[in-house]
């Protein structure tokens, strides 16, 4: 089994590291902001976000998906 599903892998690829940076500050905000209410439901969809966010930004970090980038080579 992967670490990364293919979603995270999927982002990582079609998505600029500066664009996946601010989505993850925006999803933390969204995140913090359903804490704070106590809605659960909220703060499971925004977990949701935020963690997507979060594995890809190091999805795109690895050597792997570097490697790929280079080569031109999708998911």
């Amino acid at each position: 089994m992967s670490f990364f599903k293919g979603e995270h892998k999927k982002l990582a690829m079609t998505t600029s590291f500066s664009n996946l940076r601010q989505a993850y500050a925006l999803s933390e905000q969204r995140l913090r902001a359903a804490a704070s209410s106590g809605d659960m439901q909220a703060l499971r969809n925004a977990m949701a976000e935020h963690s997507a966010y979060e594995y890809a930004l190091l999805y795109k970090s690895t050597p792997k998906c570097k490697e790929r980038m280079k080569g031109g080579k999708r998911i």
